[in-house]
């Protein structure tokens, strides 16, 4: 697990009117650094779970293994720097778990199938229906094997308050 200090614990992403630097997310990142073991690209702000020993994979909430999310995919590691966006077959990227995330409202809107980005205030989970994706409405109780996997609470369009809890078998 890589863990930044945090410089200004004022900011820690849980008061959203505290403004931040524009480099906040890259210079404190709580996560994992895996390898993508997806067979295509995997998007920024996709759930993934631990797939096997250092890689991962994109999370849903259907069955008790890829349920296992362990947070949102924000980035990649190329020659050892730290850049937002998609991890490509086979690349290291960046898993973050903890925190705030913050995409624009056009990868969101790849991530929850919606439009307009992040609707504020709402509460989060892994889909049970499309790996890798975020939904709003927790998976119901009467769908057996299916999990609650509650991700995080967006406070605006582009910000996710992101608190990954484990998954909870229905």
């Amino acid at each position: 697990m890589i863990v930044h200090p945090f410089n200004n614990p004022q900011a820690d992403g849980l008061d959203p009117t505290i403004a931040r630097p524009s480099d906040w997310n890259a210079k404190h990142l709580i996560g994992d650094v895996l390898i993508n073991a997806n067979a295509g690209t995997i998007s920024p702000g996709a759930p993934a779970y631990c797939s096997g020993a250092g890689t991962m994979d994109l999370a849903k909430a259907d069955v008790s293994g890829t349920s296992e999310c362990i947070g949102l995919v924000v980035g990649t590691l190329i020659a050892g720097v730290f850049v937002y966006g998609a991890v490509g077959t086979g690349i290291s990227g960046f898993v973050q778990e903890l925190d705030s995330v913050t995409l624009t409202t056009v990868q969101w809107d790849t991530i929850t199938g919606g439009s307009g980005g992040l609707t504020p205030l709402a509460r989060y989970y892994v889909s049970a229906t499309t790996a890798g994706q975020l939904t709003t409405v927790a998976p119901s109780p009467s769908a057996a094997g299916q999990s609650v996997v509650y991700i995080g609470l967006a406070l605006s369009t582009t910000l996710m308050r992101l608190r990954v809890q484990p998954p909870i078998g229905l």
